[in-house]
């Protein structure tokens, strides 16, 4: 997609009618069929948004990518155990308001436990290559997430261990461990 393409669906995507506080609605608030405690016509999924922020990421909005992890992170903390239902409400956030079950949910749901971890790659940036043994990182860690420890990751039959932290708006990045045959690099 060109980038001016990218700027404009960047740009819809985070207008007041759209995003919701907790995440991307799945329908514009101001749509006459929209219901934000419906399935499908204004409610908020998980893995729809973290899919989002993969793509985010891929075009440079590393802002926009972090604004929706800690608004699902955020939706997550009111879920019991942080288990992820397969969507929620698309009810505006309030700073005393928490996210709305949406009844018929799964809870906790597969592909919506996974966005948590989808969220986090869209974060640090990682792009693994297990042919070529390389991983590749791009983090940039939000103010709310000022250090990230990451062990046991595995890429083709190694496996490595890497430390993320903010320093003022930099994020900086470290591998603590590997083992086996691994490039780690800055993308």
């Amino acid at each position: 997609m060109p980038q001016e393409r990218a700027q404009r669906l960047v740009q819809r995507l985070f207008q007041a009618d759209m995003w919701c506080g907790w995440g991307v609605r799945t329908l514009s608030a101001k749509n006459p069929a929209y219901n934000p405690i419906s399935y499908q016509r204004g409610s908020v999924w998980p893995v729809d948004n973290s899919l989002i922020a993969v793509g985010l990421k891929r075009y440079g909005y590393h802002q926009e990518v972090n604004r929706i992890a800690e608004g699902i992170f955020a939706a997550a903390s009111y879920f019991e155990a942080g288990r992820m239902p397969e969507l929620f409400g698309g009810t505006e956030r309030k700073s005393c308001g928490f996210p709305v079950p949406y009844t018929d949910a799964n809870i906790p749901q597969a592909w919506s436990a996974g966005s948590i971890f989808l969220l986090i790659r869209a974060i640090l940036g990682l792009k693994a290559n297990a042919l070529h043994r390389q991983l590749k990182v791009q983090p940039s860690l939000p103010e709310w997430l000022p250090d990230v420890e990451l062990t046991n990751l595995s890429v083709a039959d190694a496996t490595v261990a890497l430390r993320f932290w903010r320093e003022g708006e930099q994020t900086r990045w470290e591998v603590t461990d590997v083992n086996g045959e691994l490039h780690v690099s800055a993308d």
